[in-house]
């Protein structure tokens, strides 16, 4: 996505002004039909204690604080739809921008489905739970930032703060016109380093939402260096997880882990281009309205109600709803695209990023009814995974995955055992969700990287393949 950045002590682009500039710009359009979408981001960070590396979810972390700004032009010429984006939002930047979303249409062969743009009657079919915005959090400093972690961290102890106000505005020649402005808070805490050091992580719209003493006796509660009786070994045991070892390996992943995996899944199963009829075309494409996952798995993508970070609706302006892309272990649709409901004869479903780009942006991950203690008692010689690393899909039509495992555990006795060295874990996603024992009761919520207010919740996830036992 094109973005233009620059320091925060620039000021914000007014919005009224903003309005008045997109509207003209379309009322100038020589398309058949234009939609603008204007994204700005004012981002901050603060921390305390020693640095940590990003982890897979961080949503940026920003040298100081910067404004970046991004416009995404979409045009109809002739039935092709051309797009272009610009990271400047003057008159003449949008004009240009336009000239060139039409000569990308040009450029283009002749659709055999149509646009799929929101109209002003389209109504609202959920409400937010809860306020997109928070004053207090807008307003906060650094300073007074890193005074608030301060209260809680221990010596030795490491936390950062991550926190943004976004606005958003959608215009179209149709008569559109949809606008929000939301605030995001993502906090990290660690304790201690190395073999059995353990990380803490949530998101929230709010500061009041995120529980910060919480956060780190969780992170406590994973940190060998904060385990009465237990004490750095000599030697750290390894283990492989990877190719068939794994798959005799009960796991029990963190909310935080859970949470990255459910993330990568949506991004690179359950989005309307891994359905597509390309030779890329994801192996679950074969499995829609079938039994793949393991019965207790309920996925939603849920952005009215996410219990922390509601959004109204997409980048076409269309409201967002609830929809159950996973129900007791059935894969019952992906994100759906203009394309994807002209091939699949499915619903179309409120999930574009724009530029072509459609996927669950809110998801939630069920929980069960199994609590922390339940979790450890159920994994006797199972490993605990704390984090996970450098995450990354390296098959997405197989739905492979790799990623480094650290802050591992054994488990022995119902309870955290000794440290293990960090480990490469290669595994695929049908497989993870398909061997679930046991959903942990408690939901994570994390807000995602991408410059949009997007997220996931998750719980703790026990993994135990059929034939090992498990508690």
């Amino acid at each position: 996505m094109a973005v233009a950045e620059r320091p925060a002590a620039v000021a914000a682009v007014d919005p009224r002004q903003l309005a008045e500039r997109l509207e003209q710009a379309i009322a100038q359009s020589t398309a058949d039909e234009t939609e603008l979408v204007w994204i700005e981001r004012i981002e901050h960070r603060a921390q305390v204690g020693p640095p940590r590396p990003p982890a897979a979810s961080s949503p940026g972390r920003p040298a100081e604080s910067v404004i970046t700004c991004s416009t995404l032009v979409r045009v109809i010429e002739a039935g092709r739809t051309g797009e272009y984006q610009t990271g400047r939002c003057s008159s003449g930047e949008l004009a240009n921008a336009i000239r060139q979303a039409v000569t990308h249409s040009r450029a283009l062969p002749a659709p055999a489905f149509p646009a799929r743009w929101a109209d002003t009657d389209e109504k609202p079919s959920a409400q937010l739970t809860i306020p997109l915005y928070d004053d207090r959090l807008a307003q906060l400093s650094p300073p007074e930032a890193r005074q608030w972690l301060e209260e809680c961290a221990q010596p030795g102890e490491s936390a950062t703060l991550t926190w943004s106000e976004d606005r958003l505005m959608i215009v179209n020649s149709g008569g559109l016109q949809r606008r929000a402005r939301s605030s995001t808070a993502t906090v990290e805490v660690g304790c201690g380093v190395g073999p059995g050091s353990a990380t803490a992580r949530s998101s929230a719209r709010s500061l009041e939402g995120l529980d910060l003493g919480a956060l780190f006796e969780r992170a406590r509660s994973h940190c060998l260096q904060s385990s009465p009786g237990l004490r750095p070994r000599p030697t750290v045991e390894t283990v492989d997880l990877c190719g068939v070892s794994t798959a005799s390996q009960i796991l029990l992943l963190s909310p935080e882990a859970t949470g990255d995996l459910v993330w990568l899944l949506g991004q690179v199963g359950l989005s309307a281009a891994a359905f597509h009829n390309t030779p890329t075309r994801s192996r679950l494409a074969e499995w829609l309205g079938k039994p793949l996952f393991s019965r207790q798995i309920l996925l939603v993508d849920d952005a009215p109600r996410h219990p922390a970070l509601p959004f109204p609706f997409d980048l076409e302006g269309h409201w967002k709803r609830p929809v159950e892309l996973i129900a007791n272990g059935v894969l019952t649709t992906p994100a759906v695209d203009a394309r994807l409901a002209f091939e699949l004869g499915l619903t179309a479903t409120p999930h574009s990023l724009g530029a072509g780009i459609a996927h669950p942006g809110h998801l939630i991950l069920n929980p069960g009814t199994a609590s922390p203690a339940d979790l450890l008692a159920a994994a006797p010689g199972g490993i605990a995974i704390d984090r996970l690393e450098r995450l990354e899909s390296y098959d997405p039509p197989r739905l492979r995955f790799r990623a480094q495992a650290s802050g591992l555990r054994r488990i022995e006795g119902g309870k955290l055992g000794p440290p293990l060295a960090d480990a490469i874990w290669e595994d695929s996603l049908d497989r993870v969700f398909r061997d679930v024992a046991e959903l942990g009761s408690s939901l994570v919520s994390q807000a995602r990287a991408g410059g949009l207010p997007q997220g996931v919740s998750a719980p703790a996830l026990l993994i135990a393949p059929p034939g090992v036992r498990h508690g």
